[in-house]
């Protein structure tokens, strides 16, 4: 009796704690609804002409940016909330498992003996029945891989709602997602990235994202904000006779700020890759969700200018005196002296240059690497290993090759990536819609008509640099083309 009324008692915890959950995630959209319509106001009288406006008008446009400020931080706070009440369900979930699987060994073997078993003691081994509840162990790589491909299958196959997600998840005996939708965080049609399945997005994201494969820096968001400090002159030393007075000398220091900025990654995927009886399509539906989202975050962290609330990239980061401009002419020295140029730029400003590397259109890389001295060996063997000059090197198009008057000029990129920083939210959303319009580049195009179903990641991030000094450019670079 005493192990039944401890169940119970959890299994009381476990719904006290669901509904706190669903009435934090209801305050939270009445948030982002609020937001919305605050900001479609907003919207509509930045559209009439400024001669027109009332006085009223005038002071609502003022007042709405404030107040669409305040629910997008209260949005965030509940997310917050959310997040932790979410890691106790979980802890709760776990121990509901775990009791409810010791009671049931305790009864079988009180069947199967006749005798009475205490309460919290331990079945002996071999005197229980060959069945057993099964145990699910924490997921491997393979699981969690085919796990993350089936939790977009239920995002795109259900209807929106938590309750439908869990059924399918049970109805294709997927066992993982069943309960990772059970504690997770869903609303409004789509939902959060369950945590196991995040660690993967991330390492994947890493061979597709050159910035984050340089080894750059990554810190959390905590609601929305990150501040790092920073050294701007350091201390100086100096020596003093035996009387002589000690110079007072000190550093100066800063601060680095990153705040929320949110991604939208589009993948379309045709309804025949998301059946359920496609499992060799895992890879497929994986690989696109990665691609999508690292295409997006390339764009950003190299080249993005800051405006319409994107990220600021290396162009715009980096120190003036870290600009430098390619050279005119095209001789093997000039080259040389070129690329040694962008180095001296990080040594001579004092870089602890302890995570160096270069990024480059592969127009630029083929060029380099196709260089050959008067003998006929190659100016840059190296490059064939994915180095230069010594030091590891990346290829990505989001370096253009279009850049310029003549649209030939590219741009060549130096830098210690341990002092760029990614603050993110680890906590990537997903919806999903078989009706939406999306821009392919070219085209609009419809879901609907190409028998296709568009899945929306949403995830939080900035990026900044402790150091414009850890960055060199070289602009106007036309090699190759």
């Amino acid at each position: 009796m005493p192990a039944t009324i401890a169940v119970a008692g959890l299994a009381e915890k476990i719904g006290d704690l669901r509904r706190h959950i669903a009435k934090l995630s209801d305050e939270r959209e009445a948030a982002f609804t609020e937001s919305d319509k605050l900001t479609e106001r907003l919207d509509e009288l930045s559209k009439l002409e400024p001669k027109k406006l009332s006085a009223e008008q005038r002071a609502e446009i003022d007042d709405l940016p404030g107040q669409i400020a305040d629910q997008e931080k209260l949005a965030r706070i509940r997310s917050d909330e959310i997040r932790k009440e979410n890691d106790k369900l979980a802890e709760l979930l776990q121990r509901f498992d775990s009791r409810t699987e010791h009671n049931t060994q305790t009864e079988r073997l009180q069947q199967s003996t006749g005798r009475h078993v205490p309460h919290g003691a331990q079945p002996q081994p071999g005197t229980t029945e060959p069945e057993s509840r099964i145990v699910i162990a924490e997921p491997n790589q393979a699981q969690l891989s085919h796990g993350l491909a089936n939790f977009i299958r239920i995002i795109a196959n259900s209807n929106g709602t938590r309750s439908h997600m869990i059924e399918l998840a049970n109805d294709h005996g997927d066992e993982l997602n069943a309960r990772l939708m059970e504690a997770g965080d869903v609303a409004k049609g789509g939902a959060l990235l369950p945590d196991p399945y995040v660690p993967l997005v991330i390492e994947n994201l890493r061979p597709r994202t050159p910035i984050r494969q340089m080894g750059v820096t990554t810190g959390p968001l905590i609601s929305g904000k990150l501040k790092l400090p920073k050294i701007n002159s350091g201390t100086t030393a100096t020596y003093t006779g035996e009387r002589g007075p000690i110079g007072v000398t000190g550093m100066t220091t800063g601060s680095v700020s990153w705040s929320a900025k949110k991604l939208s990654a589009i993948v379309p995927v045709t309804n025949d890759l998301l059946a359920w009886s496609m499992p060799a399509a895992d890879g497929l539906i994986r690989n696109d969700l990665f691609r999508a989202i690292a295409q997006a975050e390339n764009g950003a962290f190299i080249r993005s200018d800051g405006s319409s609330d994107t990220p600021m990239g290396l162009r715009y980061l980096v120190a003036p005196a870290n600009v430098i401009a390619a050279p005119g002419g095209v001789t093997l020295q000039d080259i040389e002296t070129a690329l040694t140029s962008l180095v001296l730029a990080l040594e001579m400003a004092n870089v602890d240059i302890t995570s160096p590397g270069w990024l480059m259109n592969p127009r630029t890389w083929a060029f380099l690497a196709s260089l050959r001295d008067g003998n006929g060996n190659f100016v840059y063997p190296e490059l064939s290993q994915n180095r230069l000059k010594g030091f590891p090197a990346f290829k990505t198009t989001m370096v253009p090759a279009n850049l310029g008057v003549g649209t030939d000029e590219s741009e060549i990129y130096f830098l210690n990536a341990e002092d760029q920083v990614i603050a993110e939210d680890p906590r990537f959303r997903m919806e999903a819609s078989s009706e939406a319009a999306y821009w392919d580049g070219v085209d609009m195009q419809s879901a609907f008509s190409n028998d296709e179903t568009v899945i929306r990641v949403i995830a939080e991030h900035d990026f900044n640099t402790r150091y414009p000094e850890s960055i060199a450019v070289m602009t106007g670079v036309t090699w190759g083309s």
